[in-house]
């Protein structure tokens, strides 16, 4: 399973291969110690020599804390911040670059309540931090040779979905320094469409072009 982003600037639809690893962000629904009912969503991303991972539980807890649990290699726990409602994030900074990071995630509430989550297992380095990476390069190509279906730089056309109901992916739209930029997560295989009268007349074109980022695809095929 993988992540990749697709990045406005330019276009329409230049792959990159990098080793894969654990999806930077996910729903986790099992527990080591405990239960969940909803799960919680976690991030994982690193930033230089730095990682920080964030958290927010989906089952409603009254009192709610959460800690780290980390095993780089002996075992450590440490309270994460609180960011608002049932959501928290921890920093770990100077971190050596390519060394595993594995961690599990404690949530502990009033009347006694803990939920541990297994293990996860991640790289320093992998999962860059979205406020870390640069915009996507300005095109060149004048806009009279272009269709554009996704751009902050030419008038797009009409696009019916960005993911199609039978894709294994998820979608968040995003912004990195002011470019608009579609996260997908999970990926398997998404499909994107333009049908009925948004279908494009292509016969004209000789090229495709797609800027793209991905941390942890080994292929990519369109």
């Amino acid at each position: 399973m993988s992540f990749l982003l697709l990045l406005a600037s330019t276009m329409l639809f230049v792959p990159q291969t990098i080793q894969a690893q654990t999806p930077c962000s996910g729903t986790i629904t099992q527990a080591a110690q405990g239960s969940f009912t909803n799960g919680f969503t976690y991030q994982f991303a690193s930033s230089g020599n730095s990682v920080t991972i964030d958290v927010t539980l989906l089952d409603p807890q009254v009192g709610l804390v959460a800690f780290v649990q980390t095993y780089n290699p002996n075992f450590a726990e440490v309270q994460m911040t609180n960011t608002g409602g049932q959501s928290f994030t921890a920093t770990y900074t100077n971190q050596t670059i390519g060394a595993p990071f594995n961690f599990a995630i404690k949530f502990a509430w009033i009347a006694g309540g803990l939920a541990v989550s297994n293990v996860l297992n991640f790289t320093v380095g992998n999962c860059p931090s979205m406020s870390s990476m640069p915009a996507a390069p300005n095109p060149t190509c004048p806009a009279a040779n272009v269709i554009s279906m996704f751009s902050n730089s030419y008038t797009n056309v009409p696009v019916n979905t960005w993911l199609t109901p039978w894709s294994q992916a998820t979608l968040t739209d995003i912004q990195i320094a002011g470019n608009d930029t579609k996260r997908y997560d999970n990926v398997n295989f998404l499909g994107i469409e333009t049908v009925g009268p948004n279908l494009l007349n292509l016969t004209a074109m000789q090229h495709l072009h797609i800027n793209m980022y991905t941390p942890n695809m080994t292929t990519f095929r369109i």
